[in-house]
């Protein structure tokens, strides 16, 4: 089914232009950050934020296209930059 964007123009191509990172909700509305295949396909789920916690959003490839940085942010607290590996081996 569809998915909301979490926030606008919230999404950045991979280096090598096959992936795009992208926050979006999943099925309960929890703003997270994937992966999808540019070429489509099932995404992939990197991270995961409840929305009435905070929301991941922002991403940004490494120049290598190994990790994805993003903002996070919690409710009452300033944002974050977070880290996660891009193959999804370290998902937060």
């Amino acid at each position: 089914g569809a998915r909301r964007i979490c926030q606008t123009a919230s999404l950045a191509g991979s280096p090598d232009g096959l992936e795009i990172a992208v926050a979006r909700s999943d099925t309960s509305g929890n703003c997270g950050i994937w992966t999808v295949p540019e070429a489509g396909g099932p995404a992939r789920r990197l991270t995961s934020q409840l929305n009435d916690a905070g929301r991941d959003q922002w991403p940004a490839w490494s120049p290598d296209g190994g990790t994805i940085a993003f903002s996070r942010s919690m409710r009452g607290f300033a944002a974050q930059l977070a880290l996660v590996p891009a193959d999804g081996s370290g998902s937060v």
